[in-house]
């Protein structure tokens, strides 16, 4: 396994609709081998974001929805939907499939349990009890405080997924038709901010994969695709 410097894309824009247009592209332009390695931490502004495979009537109570102002995306990977607001710090791993993070990684259990070691390991050092849960997800006193979905592609992965910081339990309650685990935020155990868990985050993926991670941003390759992508999937509905 090989890994050149990976590079960590701390975006702020907060619109979900361009956020799932940079997964696709950072996805695309990794499997073609015009992007290095990423790990990418970004945020939504209040919206549901769904599986690709679900039916949106039957997952979200669209009253609630209008009610407060939370805007619906469809996501490409799969998995169940979830709730975001500036209280939810999402992350991303883009990567090659001979990255050492993907090391042994034999089935899709195995790729979520090597990724998602990585947060739990920076959530441990922070003094939260985390454990991974049912597969893709981590949970905290035997509460979801993460969820995760993940697309393979021929030659690169993808996997990314939610850390409930501070968000609105109460919204996310009224607007998700079902739970399927208990929630909680971190930030109910210990408070930590956001530049705290990123920057346990890279320490976790520096450690475990013996490389450096460096600060970038987006290549003009990228941002081509982000426009192209948009425009065909993920413009914003009135």
């Amino acid at each position: 396994m090989v890994d050149s410097d990976w590079r960590v894309i701390d975006s702020k824009d907060v619109d979900p609709f361009r956020n799932m247009a940079v997964e696709e592209a950072l996805l695309s332009a990794i499997d073609g081998d015009f992007s290095q390695n990423t790990l990418r931490f970004w945020k939504n502004k209040r919206s549901a974001i769904i599986g690709i495979s679900e039916r949106v009537r039957d997952v979200l109570h669209l009253d609630s929805c209008l009610r407060y102002n939370v805007l619906i995306v469809r996501r490409f990977t799969g998995g169940g939907t979830v709730f975001n607001d500036l209280g939810n710090l999402n992350w991303s791993i883009v990567c090659k499939k001979n990255s050492r993070i993907l090391e042994n990684a034999s089935s899709l259990t195995k790729i979520y349990e090597n990724i998602l070691n990585i947060m739990v390991f920076a959530l441990r050092e922070l003094g939260i009890e985390a454990e991974i849960n049912h597969t893709n997800n981590i949970f905290c006193f035997g509460k979801k405080i993460s969820g995760s979905s993940m697309y393979i592609k021929r030659n690169a992965v993808l996997c990314h997924g939610t850390l409930l910081m501070n968000s609105n339990l109460n919204i996310l309650r009224k607007v998700l038709r079902e739970l399927k685990y208990p929630v909680m935020n971190i930030n109910e155990v210990k408070e930590i901010s956001d530049e705290l868990i990123i920057k346990e985050i890279i320490n976790g993926l520096e450690e475990h994969c013996l490389m450096k991670v460096n600060k970038n941003r987006l290549t003009s390759y990228e941002e081509n695709l982000i426009k192209q992508i948009s425009l065909v999937k993920y413009i914003p509905k009135n």
